[in-house]
């Protein structure tokens, strides 16, 4: 399963190193409706998301409280180390994008990187002219002005023997 979501960062991430890596364990929030009380609620979510080389400048700069994260994930489990707090846990989360200001997206450098090339690559090709064919009338299609019969004969003339026969006889 893939998931992928908007979150809000609620608490100052804490920070670990984890071999050349640095991980980012999150607090996030996530805002829903709920029917039965008819009024927005949260929902606790965690995850942990690791940078290297040139990520961990961009990482600390932008992974603060109050930043509106989109992750994705492999797949989601219950914690429930604290039944009175219940969080969902993003296994395997990697950072899709980080609003930090309303309507500005900031992308991790390791995805902008990615992403760079492709624009060139679109700008490059280009298609050739799509010719039109003419429209092929195919067996038993009428003619684009036909207009179709009022009314259709119960029973069809033969061609041959020059006798009609009503239908059911």
């Amino acid at each position: 399963m893939s998931f992928s979501k908007a979150f809000k960062i609620t608490k100052e991430p804490r920070t670990f190193q984890a071999g050349e890596s640095t991980g980012f364990n999150l607090s996030l929030g996530s805002q829903y409706y709920d029917r039965k009380t008819k009024q927005k609620e949260w929902a606790n979510y965690s995850a942990v998301i690791f940078a290297k080389g040139n990520q961990l400048a961009f990482y600390q700069s932008a992974l603060i409280v109050g930043s509106i994260v989109e992750l994705s994930a492999d797949d989601l489990k219950i914690d429930n180390y604290n039944p009175e707090y219940l969080t969902i846990e993003l296994i395997d989360a990697k950072l899709c994008n980080v609003f930090s200001a309303p309507g500005q997206p900031q992308q991790p450098a390791q995805m902008q990187q990615q992403q760079a090339p492709k624009p060139q690559m679109q700008q490059q090709y280009q298609a050739p002219p799509v010719q039109q064919a003419p429209p092929v009338q195919s067996f038993g299609t009428p003619p684009p002005n036909h207009q179709p019969a009022q009314q259709q004969p119960q029973y069809a003339p033969q061609q041959q023997g020059g006798q009609q026969q009503a239908p059911g006889k």
